[in-house]
């Protein structure tokens, strides 16, 4: 068993799809509140990385209280299935295939993913990309509503990783490895 990993981040640090993601959540917003959403793609990206309850309510200021749970709920159902129509693997950054492959061929670190995603939205990376050999483990906000930092904690433990480092884009990210206990490596 290796005791050394690289732990990604998934937007921002290994794909792109703010520009897919705006145009649906632009989609379900209006079909739920009634009111004219046309979201752009740098009005998501200042909200990537964050949990999905925090971003829905960011988005939508104007949503009451049973608007902003429909759409919550809509988002967590039907997010995954109206982004599968595009083609999500050309969203990769470029070299991200490169590199997962250097990383893996060396055989001296284990692979990771945990994201503040909603699970079927790590399903649809790993299902789009077809990049789930790599990683030999995962997590999401989705599965256990715990903060990005905690899952880090989970994932080294079951793992019974001894160093590890995160690589990811935000100053959340930033926090929540080094609060986690591990280095930072900052993807731009």
């Amino acid at each position: 068993m290796k005791t050394k990993a690289i732990i990604f981040d998934i937007d921002g640090t290994l794909w792109d799809i703010t520009e897919e993601l705006a145009l649906v959540w632009s989609e379900i917003g209006s079909e739920i509140t009634k009111l004219d959403y046309h979201f752009t793609k740098e009005e998501l990206e200042q909200n990537m990385g964050k949990p999905l309850d925090q971003i829905v309510i960011n988005l939508f200021p104007y949503a009451d209280e049973t608007e902003l749970q429909k759409i919550y709920d809509t988002v967590t159902q039907n997010q995954c299935k109206l982004l599968a129509k595009y083609d999500l693997k050309k969203r990769l950054y470029d070299g991200v295939i490169d590199a997962l492959n250097a990383i893996y061929l060396t055989n001296e670190y284990e692979i990771f993913l945990v994201s503040n995603c909603e699970n079927n939205y790590m399903d649809l990376f790993i299902d789009s990309t077809r990049l789930g050999f790599y990683f030999v483990d995962t997590e999401c906000h989705g599965n256990t509503r715990k903060s990005k930092k905690e899952n880090i904690r989970m994932v080294l433990a079951r793992n019974k990783i001894q160093k590890a480092i995160y690589v990811g884009d935000t100053l959340h990210d930033y926090a929540a490895s080094k609060n986690a206990g591990i280095e930072f490596v900052h993807a731009k």
